[in-house]
């Protein structure tokens, strides 16, 4: 019952690290960093080794479901935050040229 508390109250705070970092989209990169730093450490692993290593490695460390999900949630909104800011740059690069 305690671990599932304790479980409950991660996911919830990743959450909300998930939410700040797609309302940053295409704003603060190194913000998004920050967040998502944040997330990774509640998960108990560094960003750093989060997106080198391949998914069943991944899979391994985080153990269980919820926490697979959730570090699915923090992958994808950094993705959409870079895709948003690569964008963007891309966009002021055109206009630039034209």
């Amino acid at each position: 019952m305690y671990r599932d508390d304790w479980l409950e109250r991660q996911l919830v705070q990743i959450a909300a690290a998930v939410s700040r970092i797609t309302r940053m989209r295409g704003k603060d990169e190194s913000g998004v960093v920050a967040e998502a730093e944040t997330g990774w450490e509640i998960l108990g692993i560094r960003r750093e080794l989060a997106v080198v290593i391949d998914t069943t490695t991944l899979a391994g460390m985080l153990g269980t479901p919820a926490k697979m999900l959730a570090a699915a949630d923090l992958m994808t909104a950094e993705g959409f935050v870079e895709r948003a800011t690569e964008l963007r740059r891309l966009a002021v690069l055109k206009s630039g040229l034209t």
